[in-house]
């Protein structure tokens, strides 16, 4: 757990440091070469990083396009 914590730390400041805008997927892709290259299954690492994107980008996106619709009348009031 630690070591998987830590290659995703040293990863994610990686991609802040070097966004790559004309390479989708490649975030998730090294992240699935880290699980597997430390031991992990690839369904299993699939399956963590395929559950990590749902839970950092699409649910907040799901969830604020839900809360604009939601409260959009209050801004031209």
């Amino acid at each position: 757990m630690t070591v998987t914590a830590a290659v995703y730390t040293a990863l994610r400041l990686f991609w802040a440091a070097l966004p790559v805008a004309g390479a989708p997927g490649i975030a998730e892709v090294s992240l699935t070469l880290a699980l597997t290259a430390l031991g992990e299954p690839l369904g299993i690492a699939c399956a963590g990083v395929l559950a990590f994107r749902l839970l950092t980008f699409w649910a907040p996106a799901v969830l604020g396009s839900f809360l604009a619709a939601r409260f959009a009348h209050r801004l031209f009031l």
